[in-house]
């Protein structure tokens, strides 16, 4: 099962190969499996007994949270975005022509504008 190195029963968190690891270990600090650590050089000597990896342990996961939330208004303001720019799309232009309409002999309506550019 999952477990974070310091509990390791196939690798013994002993000094000289705490940066061995098995499939199932952890990285404590970053909450993800020792092999995806980026950090594991350093992260492999963690574990909740010292303060100081607890410490870190709260910050990374404070960061994690702060980044998810980044990522959550930016996928909003896209979303958003993409609505205006659909509502634009659908909405009829509110241009109107001032002129008066009249119908030619194919029964299209034409402004006067239009109808004295037309030669007859």
């Amino acid at each position: 099962f999952p477990h974070s190195r310091s509990n390791c029963v196939t690798h013994p968190f002993t000094n000289g190969n705490k940066v061995l690891h098995c499939l199932n270990c952890y990285c404590y600090v970053c909450d993800t499996p020792a092999s995806d650590c980026k950090e594991w050089p350093s992260h492999c000597e963690a574990s909740h007994d010292e303060p100081r990896w607890r410490e870190e342990r709260e910050r990374a996961k404070r960061l994690a949270r702060e980044q998810t939330a980044l990522a959550r208004e930016e996928k909003e303001r896209a979303k958003h975005r993409a609505r205006q720019q659909a509502t634009l799309a659908v909405v009829p232009s509110k241009r109107r022509s001032k002129g008066r309409k009249r119908k030619t002999s194919n029964g299209i309506n034409l402004t006067r504008k239009r109808i004295g550019s037309i030669k007859r």
